[in-house]
């Protein structure tokens, strides 16, 4: 992994060393099971992907944003102690620009891939499901 100045961008080997990728990716995949475990309804857009519908159930749809807002708070703070530095959204949004043809099913699917790699420091898994906040 190198910073190049030239254009003020990360630059990796590949996406799986990316912290923030791989960030990224857990954060799709835990927001989508959580979602799914709160309804059974599917996006007419992506069957895969749970649809929480606010005009029906605002609570639930209270607790999907409370959940996917504290967990994204959580992966803000594993990048910035990983990297010793300042989150950068910029990368954030940009790091999964060539996956946003991915399902919801294909994002988790994805995760578990990375996690029977062993893609993800310990304690950035442990730190994520401790939620002491």
């Amino acid at each position: 992994m190198y910073f190049d100045l030239n254009i003020e961008e990360w630059n990796f080997k590949n996406d799986y060393e990316d912290i923030y990728f791989l960030l990224h990716c857990l954060y799709n995949a835990k927001t989508e099971l959580y979602d799914r475990t709160l309804t059974d309804m599917r996006s007419r857009y992506d069957s895969t992907e749970a649809f929480i519908d606010g005009w029906i159930n605002g609570w639930n749809r209270r607790r999907s944003n409370w959940y996917s807002k504290k967990l994204y708070d959580k992966c803000v703070k594993c990048i910035e102690l990983k990297t010793r530095g300042h989150f950068i959204h910029r990368h954030w949004k940009e790091c999964v620009w060539k996956y946003k043809g991915l399902s919801a099913q294909e994002w988790i699917n994805l995760y578990q891939q990375l996690i029977k790699e062993n893609k993800y420091d310990s304690w950035i898994l442990e730190y994520i499901e401790n939620w002491n906040i």
